[in-house]
């Protein structure tokens, strides 16, 4: 029987970190000499005033620690032409919009958005891509992405799973190669999650709402057959053997799969469906500052000192910690800076009457401050 989708809402407690974290976000000062050989314990316990740590430390396999720097990356752009003639070239056009938005590199650029008689979609600006085609509709029924989701569902799709029309390294292979088609100049590297979506198994979690918030049947496909099934690419990027983070369309914080640098759909018929949200590349011209990392004991006692100001009788417990590196936008600036984060995923633990409520929370360290930075 399908359930309802519902969404939880944190509003004091997450909106008081955020504004925390904003604190002084401009002032990252390091003045701290670099730390030489640091290495950190695949797992850290100790128990704070505020935040008890009970958590694995995650980095990513090969990554020598002593060779992450700061740097400044730029957004990466393609050519809207050669997009168009890759992906939409010959179709008969309903809607032909073109206009200009204002680029992240601080000039206005063309922006087209087309659709189709067929109803597939297309839109771009040679920063983000959208390409839609209507097959997706059901498979975006069938997924539920975000884990503070209670409906979510892709655990139970088969990770890094083969379906028999092609392998998914066949799949992931033609999701690069399109980029270089539609006129990336760089070469990127990705950490790629991919999920074998069966028609049966999406068969049993298709589910449609109506306005009014209730089950929607009528919009429900027909039949599913093995002719249905797909893959779901999400591919983060990574730089220096770190996987990338940012603010995904500038707003959403969560490390969620769908918050990453490219989507992308491929069933036996082809490219279904593929978004590129951002995708950077390194400043050359400017030279990298070697990282100088806190040690964990001392990043941990930042953290517990930040959560102590909270007005709140809540109390946080970290299960893991994992090292990424965080592309922000520079204040009136057109280029990026990056810099080593540890992302810490979370429980808050309150007590309502007698009855211990936990809430997952995510957040954002500064790997050399110590800063909260969400």
């Amino acid at each position: 029987m399908k359930k309802q989708i519902w969404i939880i809402t944190l509003v004091i407690s997450v909106s008081m970190i955020g504004l925390m974290g904003c604190a002084g976000k401009t002032e990252r000062v390091i003045e701290k000499n670099r730390n030489e050989n640091i290495e950190f314990p695949k797992r850290f316990e100790k128990s704070y005033d505020k935040v008890d740590f009970q958590a694995d430390v995650v980095i990513a396999d090969g990554v020598d620690l002593n060779q992450i720097c700061r740097k400044v990356v730029n957004r990466a752009y393609y050519d809207n032409d050669r997009a168009y003639e890759r992906l939409f070239q010959g179709k008969e056009l309903k809607i032909d919009q073109q206009n200009e938005v204002f680029g992240d590199n601080g000039e206005m650029i063309p922006n087209r958005d087309c659709l189709s008689v067929d109803g597939e979609s297309f839109s771009m600006d040679g920063q983000t891509l959208n390409f839609v085609k209507p097959f997706t509709g059901y498979i975006f029924r069938c997924m539920r992405l975000e884990k503070r989701n209670p409906e979510y569902n892709m655990d139970r799709y088969e990770l890094n799973g083969d379906l028999d029309f092609m392998s998914r390294e066949e799949g992931e292979n033609q999701i690069v190669s399109l980029l270089a088609d539609i006129g990336f100049e760089e070469k990127f590297d990705f950490l790629s999650t991919v999920y074998a979506m069966d028609y049966k198994t999406m068969e049993q979690e298709e589910y449609a709402m109506d306005m009014e918030g209730n089950e929607d049947t009528s919009r429900y496909k027909e039949v599913w057959t093995e002719e249905d099934n797909c893959y779901n690419y999400f591919l983060r990027q990574e730089i220096d053997g770190l996987p990338l983070y940012y603010l995904y369309g500038g707003v959403f914080k969560e490390l969620d799969i769908c918050n990453v640098g490219v989507n992308a759909v491929y069933s036996k018929d082809g490219l279904q469906y593929i978004r590129i949200d951002k995708l950077f590349v390194v400043d050359d011209s400017v030279n990298p500052v070697p990282v100088s990392f806190l040690e964990i004991e001392e990043l941990a006692q930042s953290v517990d000192e930040q959560y102590s100001m909270i007005i709140s009788d809540a109390d946080f417990v970290v299960h893991q910690m994992a090292l990424y590196l965080m592309a922000e936008k520079a204040s009136d600036e057109t280029y990026y800076e990056l810099f080593p984060v540890w992302i810490l995923s979370m429980e808050q633990i309150q007590d309502k009457q007698g009855e211990k409520v936990r809430t997952p929370l995510q957040s954002v360290i500064h790997a050399e401050t110590g800063e909260v930075i969400s």
